[in-house]
């Protein structure tokens, strides 16, 4: 009898662990939903938003980092952009971790790079999605998981973020070359994607 009930204790601590594990939570990688917005909500949506999983409607512009705070940040620098995202989303807790990190339930992470050199210079953000692989977008254009060298992102540490192949610069939409790895960061998933209504 103390051995049936150890078993039972063994396989209901089991399963409870699983009912935990199904409610936890990443974003879902659906190119077919973010690339089929009208053309005013994708324009205006760029990798920041698509990084908190939003979508900017009501819009004239991008999002940059520290318009939901303090002010747009004011240098292309990994410090500045991470300060100014935090105060964005204050009640997000958002850490930096490293690349073997294992965000707990209802977590993911995040990216930052950066092109500091230059005169279009530029902050890009990846995210990771529920089954491993990283996604972006890059300004107005469609969402993809796929780097510079059209190979799949499983970590943009170590992915080709050189998009100005021609070396010109001339594009600064698509046309960078990312070569400053700022770092991950654990931000909690609050589900979505969500609309966030600008100008109201």
């Amino acid at each position: 009898m103390e051995y049936l009930t150890k078993e039972f204790q063994h396989l209901y601590e089991r399963f409870d662990k699983l009912v935990d594990e199904d409610k936890c939570e990443q974003p879902k990688y659906e190119p077919d939903l973010w690339n089929n917005m009208t053309s005013d909500i994708k324009d205006n949506t760029n990798c920041y938003s698509y990084a908190f999983n939003r979508f900017e409607t009501n819009a004239n512009k991008k999002l940059q980092p520290g318009e939901l705070s303090s002010g747009k940040f004011g240098s292309y620098d990994c410090g500045e952009i991470l300060n100014k995202m935090k105060q964005d989303y204050n009640t997000y807790n958002i850490t930096q971790v490293d690349k073997e990190f294992k965000p707990p339930c209802n977590h993911y992470k995040i990216a930052l790079v950066i092109d500091d050199e230059g005169e279009e210079q530029d902050y890009h953000f990846y995210r990771q999605d529920y089954d491993g692989y990283w996604s972006h977008k890059p300004g107005k254009n469609n969402v993809r998981r796929k780097d510079a060298s059209g190979n799949l992102i499983t970590d943009p540490e170590t992915a080709d973020r050189n998009y100005d192949k021609k070396d010109d610069n001339s594009n600064n939409e698509s046309d960078n070359n990312y070569h400053n790895f700022c770092g991950y960061y654990s931000v909690p998933y609050d589900g979505g994607p969500f609309r966030r209504r600008n100008n109201d």
